[in-house]
């Protein structure tokens, strides 16, 4: 039987996603002569904050996370790029490297040292489906691990 991986990286992109409309509500009345606006156009490179949670079980800390790496592949692309990594985000107390390794923008860690936010902007190169790995090492394991995968779609 498989072991199951005891880690998880909720991609919660906790963010402004591309292509999400706010639109406030309005007492004014629309006649059919009213020009309408525009739609956004939206420009690539862009900007795209993202902020992820990784979370370690009784059996791994955070503190045993290594090499741990972000990659984007865009659907229908050949290889990946790397986002973020390799990193090491933590000391050997589970608590937030400081300084940052580069890459990293922020970096919380709750109470009990078993859930860290991690927050890293990526630069969008174009529209399109992306899929984002979350991968690294655990204690003194040379083996990769994936620690979460999720799908963000860059509309145009």
């Amino acid at each position: 039987m498989k072991s199951v991986v005891c880690y998880s990286a909720l991609a919660a992109v906790l963010t402004l996603a591309l292509g999400a409309r706010l639109q406030a509500g309005s007492a004014s009345v629309t006649t059919p002569t009213t020009p309408t606006a525009p739609a956004a156009v939206r420009t690539y490179p862009q900007l795209l904050p993202l902020t992820l949670e990784v979370s370690a079980d009784e059996a791994h800390e955070l503190s045993t996370l290594r090499e741990f790496m972000i990659t984007a592949q865009r659907e229908g692309d050949y290889a990946p790029v790397i986002v973020v990594g390799p990193v090491d985000p933590f000391t050997s107390k589970s608590t937030c490297k400081r300084p940052m390794p580069e890459g990293l923008l922020g970096c919380v860690i709750n109470g009990d040292a078993t859930v860290a936010t991690l927050r890293v902007n990526w630069h969008v190169p174009e529209a399109g489906t992306y899929r984002f790995v979350l991968a690294g090492k655990r204690g003194t394991s040379e083996r990769v691990v994936t620690l979460g995968v999720f799908d963000l779609e860059a509309l145009d």
